[in-house]
């Protein structure tokens, strides 16, 4: 019974966290910790610190969500359960690269020993997730054609309807193309991605690949696609754009001061 309702609670959570409630998520899932610490078998209190982690990550808070994923690695680390043992891999390779700076190549560690395990015990879209996140790594790390060919690998994995995740991997493959030098694929690929997270109402990611593009766009000297992608990002998280001029989109963004 436990089970099913910890299962409830970290969709909920989910649910609010997609929608930038980060607040009433972290606090369903704090309860869900303690009740699981109380009550629950060592793979629900695992669950519970992995959901966690995931949305003090996605709240801003990358460190705390670190510490997270490393209780949930310890908890499941104690079983026999190799496919939560590698979702928790996968999860705290996403986690590393929100860190900053990202830890590309600890977050790739964790991916490879996750897979053989992922193909074994898992289904294709969870294999998808983490070749999505290695192809990021490879990004970051400088290989782009490795990171291509995972994020091609992730595209044909994923079935049409599971929107998010193909965007994922488009604006991963995106980055690598961009990088390789192919300037008009990756920019369609960045664009399909932020029309599918449009269309899903993943507000927050697909602001995220259009703030991409605007820097995209004024690193090639489009200052009107640029002004279109900054125009995109703000109304698709409901702000309404000032109007800039071309010649103002194209200049570069002054660097913040750190404290």
């Amino acid at each position: 019974r436990l089970h099913t309702h910890a299962a409830l609670v970290s969709t909920l959570a989910s649910a609010y966290s997609e929608r930038g409630d980060f607040v009433r998520s972290a606090t369903l899932l704090d309860d869900l910790i303690e009740e699981t610490s109380v009550h629950g078998t060592l793979e629900e209190q695992a669950s519970a610190y992995w959901n966690a982690s995931i949305t003090a990550t996605e709240r801003g808070n990358p460190r705390e969500g670190l510490q997270l994923a490393e209780q949930a690695a310890t908890l499941v680390s104690v079983g026999s359960n190799l496919r939560a043992r590698a979702r928790v891999k996968v999860t705290k390779a996403w986690v590393l690269l929100a860190q900053d700076p990202p830890q590309a190549v600890e977050a790739r560690t964790l991916l490879r020993a996750a897979l053989p395990d992922l193909r074994l015990h898992d289904g294709e879209f969870v294999v998808a997730e983490a070749e999505t996140e290695l192809a990021r790594c490879e990004v970051i790390l400088g290989r782009p054609e490795v990171a291509r060919r995972h994020a091609q690998s992730a595209l044909r994995r994923l079935s049409a309807d599971q929107c998010v995740e193909r965007a994922r991997a488009l604006a991963a493959l995106g980055s690598a193309l961009l990088q390789s030098g192919d300037a008009e694929a990756g920019t369609t690929a960045l664009d399909e991605a932020a029309g599918l997270l449009e269309g899903v109402k993943a507000s927050r990611q697909a602001a995220a690949v259009w703030r991409q593009l605007v820097e995209v766009h004024k690193a090639s000297g489009d200052a009107v696609r640029a002004l279109e992608a900054a125009e995109k990002a703000m109304a698709v998280v409901g702000l309404v754009a000032e109007k800039v001029t071309p010649q103002a989109a194209a200049r570069p963004a002054r660097t913040r001061a750190r404290a």
